[in-house]
């Protein structure tokens, strides 16, 4: 992926931020156990993407179940390289500057691609590797991702997610509240509610008109048996006179 394309996104968009930090020492502990792409795929049926928008970055489509992947490592490290004697907080307008972006998004990026989706160093059942091998080989995923050479500039202690925490915290409520596993179940899980909303306005409905009836039943019932007892009562005594 060539700088002028990365730049023109930049510019065309600006990248968004999540509206707290997310602290990678302490709330990432749990995102680093659950939300490695292969567990993803194999316990929630999530598909991985690759994207050349930096932006779409883990970006999840619940329609498709397909989270994007920014895959371009190469060019994530090579950007660090060039901005590593920079402040890790310099902004857009200077890493423009300089013909790159700003090292916290790379970072974060980087760190997010090989530190939660695919730590194929540091996972030993050879699970990450095998996806990110078949990523490479049947999406185009670039083949220089399946090499961790670290973050190329080391991280301060107290490293926080100002970009993709919120999206990476999306994918961790897939884990904790799973969608349906198929569109069937999908439409019905969507209209439920409303179903249900309908079928119990409709059922009051009917309880209402078959009591109403049933009251009129009752009703007709008394009435016929008020008249009898009436016309029982005004009969002459039929048995004859001595």
């Amino acid at each position: 992926m060539g700088t002028g394309r990365a730049i023109r996104l930049l510019h065309a968009r600006a990248v968004p931020k999540t509206f707290k930090p997310y602290n990678r020492a302490s709330e990432f502990e749990v995102f680093k156990k659950e939300l490695k792409a292969w567990k993803l795929k194999k316990r929630h049926n999530l598909r991985f993407r690759p994207t050349d928008n930096i932006m779409e970055h883990l970006l999840y489509d619940p329609q498709s179940r397909t989270v994007k992947v920014f895959h371009h490592t190469s060019y994530l490290k090579a950007h660090l390289a060039r901005s590593a004697q920079q402040p890790i907080d310099m902004d857009a307008h200077s890493s423009l500057k300089l013909g790159t972006l700003p090292p916290q998004l790379l970072l974060e990026t980087l760190d997010s691609f090989h530190y939660i989706l695919f730590p194929i160093y540091l996972d030993r059942s050879g699970k990450s590797q095998k996806l990110l091998n078949k990523l490479i080989s049947k999406y185009d995923f670039d083949p220089n991702s399946k090499w961790d050479e670290g973050h190329i500039r080391p991280l301060p202690e107290d490293f926080a997610y100002h970009y993709w925490g919120d999206r990476l915290a999306q994918l961790h409520a897939i884990v904790k509240n799973p969608p349906p596993a198929n569109g069937v179940m999908s439409w019905f899980e969507r209209h439920t509610s409303e179903r249900n909303a309908l079928t119990v306005a409709i059922s009051g409905l009917l309880l209402s008109a078959l009591f109403g009836f049933l009251g009129v039943v009752v009703g007709i019932a008394q009435l016929w048996v008020a008249v009898i007892a009436l016309n029982a009562s005004k009969a002459p005594d039929s048995e004859p006179s001595s």
